[in-house]
């Protein structure tokens, strides 16, 4: 256990290796005012089996995040299923909305600010450049809200120009309306989530979502059921849901842990440097553009095919969403495993740790794809009694388990690339892998070839294994692991000097000076 921290009053910086979550993921020791730029790739890297642990411990919490997310969504869907058709429909279009919006620019700075603060944190000598990146990314996430709120006011509009159908265009934009608040509070989680996921601390998101789903439930059943208040009712129960999972999450770090990142706002500073964060941001963003597009393209395209294969893509891809829970864990968590060891300068340390992550994909997809095609006659029944629709998802069974094992490796070399900073990479493979490769195949498949739903999955599963390979091919042959710690500490360097000034930098610096209103008695008593 970290019984030790860095102390910024006293200029001296004390790190250990711990179990505890908010302790330092890596050990590093320094006295020296100057910015510490280290060079340990000559060092005995941690051994498979430290990483494996690791990896495993960190992926488990954020594995639950994204189930209980997901039961959120279910919450949604089973209750405004019983209001009918014209709600359920609305929630689907809002959905696209909320997925091209809000979600695709919180999760976006997410990526940008995961990548930022998981290298500072190990490789800063003030650890409170965490808290600086944070603000900024507020900052830019309140400035983006602005046309996102236009654009959700005026949804109405936009509705009647697609000639959407009356009723269901008007409970879209009650839907969009009442939700917004929520969506921006929701944001405002994703990126402290981030905030904390680069110090190492998992746990708190599973934690607090493990209150706020029920929360949810019980909220939805009321405002929905007893007070009759319709899609609306759902809309402001989710909203409420955003906004206590939000001040749930501020708590948790401002009184339990991952209040050393945070030195008290700053107006000066918040304001600053918004480029390095765009820089990463681009990118991103553009990556959830062509994978969110892909999506709706492929899954538009299904209603061509028939109620029931609709239906049997219902299923698949909840299931799909499910299992990639699995994914995302390993995903972020590895992100915060290179970030951390590029910005400590241990380069051979963050090779090993894809190595070892790639060994557990490979071991997870294959118990994942062999689980499903053992109950691959049965497993369709747990959602539907329809014999047409259970036969639909069984013929399909075969190329989405293999899918799935793909899935793990795409979502790994995602997490090593956004632990490296290149962003970059996966937009372009993205847009190659899903709009010049696998959306013409699916076409190919399922319409000229008429493979039907098999021929979508196996179009979509292309796809997924041409972006797994281009990834997985420029990390074992483009990345030069020592150029890259170098490029993270420069970046750390060039970071910390824009924001240090006399004030924070100063070892007679009081306390509150350093942390504002978060600091506990006991570090002030150090």
């Amino acid at each position: 256990m970290s019984t030790k921290h860095t102390n910024f009053v006293s200029g001296e910086q004390e790190t250990l290796i711990g179990s505890d979550e908010g302790s330092a993921l890596l050990s590093s020791s320094n006295n020296n005012n100057s910015y510490p730029i280290h060079h340990q790739d000559d060092a005995t890297p941690r051994s498979f089996r430290e990483h494996a642990q690791w990896i495993i411990h960190k992926s488990i919490p954020i594995v639950t995040t994204s189930l209980l997310h997901q039961a959120v969504k279910w919450i949604v869907i089973i209750i405004a299923g019983h209001l009918g058709s014209a709600e359920l429909g609305a929630i689907a279009i809002a959905h696209v909305f909320e997925n091209l919006s809000t979600k695709l620019v919180s999760w976006s700075l997410r990526s940008s600010l995961g990548t930022l603060c998981s290298q500072a944190w190990t490789g800063a000598k003030d650890r409170t450049l965490l808290g600086i990146y944070l603000q900024r990314g507020y900052v830019l996430f309140g400035i983006m809200c602005m046309p996102i709120a236009i654009l959700w006011m005026g949804s109405g509009y936009i509705f009647e120009w697609l000639k959407q159908d009356p009723e269901v265009a008007q409970s879209t934009r009650i839907y969009l309306m009442v939700q917004f608040p929520g969506f921006v509070a929701h944001g405002c989680y994703v990126l402290l989530m981030a905030y904390l996921q680069a110090q190492g601390i998992m746990r708190a998101t599973a934690y607090i979502l493990a209150i706020a789903v029920p929360f949810n439930a019980l909220s939805t059943y009321i405002l929905v059921n007893c007070l009759g208040m319709g899609i609306a009712g759902i809309s402001l129960s989710l909203s409420i849901n955003y906004i206590f999972t939000f001040g749930l999450l501020v708590l948790y770090t401002a009184k339990i842990e991952g209040y050393e990142g945070w030195g008290g706002w700053s107006k000066q500073e918040s304001f600053k440097d918004l480029g390095t964060i765009l820089d990463l941001f681009w990118p991103s963003s553009f990556s959830a553009i062509w994978t969110i597009g892909a999506q709706a393209v492929i899954t538009f395209s299904v209603s061509y095919l028939g109620k029931n294969e609709l239906a049997a893509q219902a299923i698949l891809l909840r299931t799909s969403l499910t299992l990639f829970a699995l994914g995302r864990g390993f995903q972020n968590a590895l992100a915060n495993r290179v970030g951390n060891y590029l910005g400590h300068g241990s380069p051979r340390d963050a090779r090993r740790a894809f190595s070892v992550a790639s060994m557990l994909a490979f071991v997870f997809g294959i118990v994942s794809s062999i689980g499903l095609m053992a109950c691959r006659h049965s497993y369709s029944y747990l959602f539907t009694s329809d014999e047409e629709v259970a036969q639909a998802v069984s013929t399909v069974i075969p190329i989405f388990a293999l899918s799935q094992t793909v899935n793990m490796f795409r979502a790994l070399s995602t997490g090593v690339l956004q632990g490296l900073g290149r962003q970059k990479v996966t937009a372009i493979t993205s847009f190659i892998s899903y709009f010049i490769i696998s959306i013409p195949l699916c076409y190919v498949f399922a319409f000229t070839l008429r493979g039907g739903l098999f021929g979508l999955w196996a179009g979509q599963s292309v796809g997924y294994l041409v972006y797994t390979l281009i990834q997985t091919l420029y990390i074992l042959l483009k990345v030069n692991w020592s150029v890259e710690s170098q490029r993270a500490q420069k970046r750390i360097e060039a970071n910390q000097k824009k924001f240090e000034t006399p004030t924070l930098s100063s070892s007679s610096a009081s306390p509150e000076e350093r942390y504002g209103a978060i600091i506990t008695d006991s570090e002030r008593q150090q």
